[in-house]
């Protein structure tokens, strides 16, 4: 009787064990990666995050959510493409592991995106982002690109398919990303930037907040994407 019980006592406190690991790899696994292929494709880099939520529009919209909403999206068209993926950010909040104010918060955010791309050397950057400007009849998609051929090839083929199928009245280009963001100057790997609308211009607000639009403008980039994996 004594020993059925010690080996109750001793099988409960097994299966604790092994709950405790499991949580704890969890925990520490960092972003969520797709493994639906053998090797990494692409990083996906929703921008922001709380406690920064990037250009706020005049309804209270926040860039973060949106970028967010779009970058699983993508995550999601590739996967079902078989091209494997890793989100530097998975949920509201950023990714910051440090900090105290806003600020330190972001600095630490910025720092652990870097040691990200560090870790996946040559993987592409791909980064989503919203924009703003103080004219509110400004709108349209806009592709940015840094670090070598590869970036520029990306970028190039992904302007080129959103002005075909989303703004057909724009001949925006590709441009070169500016020296000044942070996060591309500090790594080595071809980034790709998309700002995918001005949260300033009414009706573009609109399309990018709707779910049926967020898809179609994340198969979009998903496609091109698998076109370079």
């Amino acid at each position: 009787m004594i020993s059925q019980r010690f080996r109750g006592v001793i099988s409960v406190i097994a299966i604790c064990a092994l709950f405790t690991l499991v949580s704890l790899i969890i925990s520490n696994q960092g972003p969520l990666m797709n493994t639906s292929g053998n090797s990494m494709h692409f990083i996906l880099d929703a921008g922001h995050g709380n406690p920064d939520g990037g250009t706020v529009s005049a309804d209270g919209t926040k860039e973060s959510d949106l970028n967010l909403a779009i970058t699983n999206k993508i995550s999601k068209s590739l996967s079902q493409k078989n091209i494997s993926s890793l989100m530097t950010r998975t949920s509201e909040e950023s990714i910051y592991t440090e900090g105290k104010t806003i600020h330190e918060k972001k600095v630490s955010d910025i720092r652990n995106r870097i040691d990200i791309a560090d870790q996946t050397p040559n993987v592409p950057l791909v980064s989503i982002h919203m924009n703003s400007y103080p004219d509110p009849s400004v709108y349209g998609i806009q592709v940015f690109y840094g670090n070598g051929d590869l970036a520029k090839k990306i970028a190039t083929d992904l302007q080129s398919a959103i002005n075909t199928d989303l703004q057909p009245n724009h001949t925006k280009v590709a441009k070169q990303v500016s020296k000044n963001v942070y996060l591309f100057s500090h790594i080595s790997n071809p980034v790709i930037l998309i700002e995918c609308g001005f949260l300033t211009n009414t009706e573009e607000l609109a399309k990018l907040k709707s779910e049926e639009y967020q898809i179609q403008l994340a198969e979009i980039i998903a496609k091109v994407l698998s076109d370079h994996s």
